[in-house]
Order: structure tokens, then sequence, then C-alpha cells
């Protein structure tokens, strides 16, 4: 029973946690209007210029792609470490940390 319910903790946490992943892409679309056609994709020195369609979709699906694979081999690993879901919360954290700034960057 408690390897049931172990196996839906880690569904529902790989579940919300794609979500978050998927969550730049909300904000980009609730700011469309107001972003410019190129956008500076980084905040160093010398800026990256990319298109709108690329910041707004590929980097978030690129990073939620990346999460989907660690997330498939955490749950492989979880039978033996239950802690290792934690792991899970790592690629939504950059997501949003990497794509805020991009964002307010560009408004």
């Amino acid at each position: 029973m408690k390897a049931i319910n172990l196996r839906k903790t880690h569904v529902l946490t790989q579940v919300f946690t794609t979500l978050m992943c998927l969550l730049p892409i909300a904000m980009y679309l609730i700011m469309w209007d107001s972003l410019p056609e190129q956008m500076r994709a980084n905040v160093m020195t010398n800026p990256l210029m990319l298109p709108r369609t690329l910041v707004a979709f590929v980097i978030p699906l690129g990073l939620t792609i990346i999460h989907m694979v660690i997330a498939f081999a955490i749950c492989n690993q979880a039978k033996s470490n239950p802690k290792a879901i934690w792991c899970c919360w790592i690629m939504p954290v950059v997501a949003i940390v990497a794509n805020v700034p991009i964002l307010l960057m560009n408004m």
C-alpha cells in the first residue's frame, strides 16, 4: 500500500513540476503584445537578440524536456531513495528564474 501511495505522490509531483516548467510560456503569452519582435535573451554585456517566438516557446520547452528526462530518471531511483523526488524541483526553479529576467528586460 505504501508503494502505491509513493508512486501516486511521484506522479503528482512530476505533473505539477512539469506544469511549473511550462509556466514561463503562460507569462510570455500574457505579455505577448508588449514584447518586442527581437528580444534580449541574456543579461550579459553583449546581448543575444533572438526572435520573440524562440524565446517564448523554445527555451521553456527545452527546459521542460530536460526536466522530463530528469524526472523519469529520478522516478526509477525513487524506489530505493524516496527523498530523490525533491530533485524534480530543480528544473522548474531554473525555468522560472531564467525566464523572469528575460521577460522583465524586454518589457
